[in-house]
């Protein structure tokens, strides 16, 4: 660029002396075809290899200094978990008691324990006053199949056996003439 130009721009005096440049490289280059770049191709700088292949290609030719720092590496690690292991197992030691408490308490409350011995004492009336009914059924059976004749008593020896069973079971005191009437339809 002429520097008696106030825009800047290229007068035809610079564009011809740009031009005269460009032909004398140009020529240089077709008088020496070995040394110039096949046509299309850029020129670059030679590439360097990526980092861990060189990295790689300086461990293996540097075994004992590769060896130390892997070695270093490893202790790094463990030797970080190891500081960290028993604030995280404290952690995870407070999460499980407090899941378990919470659990515990929920449990309890659902329960109602305080409950439970009116509820007791509710089942064992209900249950003398069953025994009382299950008293009277059983002497009633009992009377039925001690009047029963020989054949209808053997057709009837299961229900009979479910009969004695259950009077045992509820304390029954039977009268002399039904345990009678009984041992004489076995006979």
């Amino acid at each position: 660029m002429s520097r008696g130009n106030p825009r800047g721009q290229l007068t035809a005096q610079d564009l011809k002396k740009l031009e005269e440049r460009l032909i004398a490289v140009v020529d240089d280059r077709l008088k020496r075809p070995e040394q110039a770049p096949p046509v299309g191709a850029t020129v670059r700088a030679e590439p360097r290899p990526p980092m861990l292949r060189r990295a790689w290609a300086w461990s293996l030719s540097n075994p004992a200094s590769s060896i130390s720092i892997a070695i270093a590496i490893i202790s790094a690690v463990i030797a970080y978990f190891a500081w960290w292991q028993p604030e995280w197992k404290a952690a995870a030691d407070s999460n499980l008691r407090t899941v378990v408490k919470d659990e515990l308490e929920a449990g309890l409350k659902s329960r109602h324990l305080d409950e439970v011995p009116g509820d007791i004492k509710e089942l064992r009336a209900q249950l003398k006053e069953m025994d009382s009914f299950l008293q009277i059924l059983t002497v009633k059976e009992l009377r039925q199949q001690a009047t029963l004749s020989k054949p209808a008593f053997e057709q009837q020896i299961p229900a009979v056996a479910v009969t004695v069973s259950a009077a045992r079971m509820v304390h029954t005191e039977a009268s002399p003439q039904v345990v009678a009437g009984i041992a004489h339809r076995f006979a």
